[in-house]
């Protein structure tokens, strides 16, 4: 049931998002899960010293940091990205309309639509 479920999610999180954004994402949950779960789950604590325990929690807070980091650069992307590029208002990634690009397809095809715009003012 639970792999099911898994496709299920995965289907449905690729669908709506890149997969360059989405992927790093779920491996860094599913080690820091995998962490969490085989210290507290499978009492692995037990048969650790102080100083491995440290490495590990280190190591789970650096996964979230980078996961952190990794959402960020998606956020200044979108700043970052607005505004006048080239005598061009690219208006950020979002078309248009609004709409916001699937793929770096899309993304490539509403930035020609915008240059194509702004041609013929």
């Amino acid at each position: 049931l639970a792999s099911v479920a898994t496709l299920w999610w995965l289907k449905t999180v690729f669908r709506r998002y890149e997969v360059t954004m989405a992927l790093p994402v779920e491996y860094g949950a599913v080690n820091v899960a995998s962490a969490c779960s085989g210290l507290i789950f499978y009492e692995e604590y037990r048969y650790m010293e102080t100083w491995q325990i440290l490495v590990v929690v280190a190591g789970v807070i650096i996964i979230l940091i980078g996961i952190g980091v990794g959402r960020m650069g998606e956020t200044a992307g979108d700043a970052v990205g607005g505004g006048d590029v080239g005598g061009v208002n690219n208006g950020g990634t979002a078309g248009p309309g609004g709409e916001r690009p699937s793929s770096t397809k899309e993304m490539v095809a509403l930035w020609d639509k915008k240059v194509a715009k702004a041609e013929e003012e």
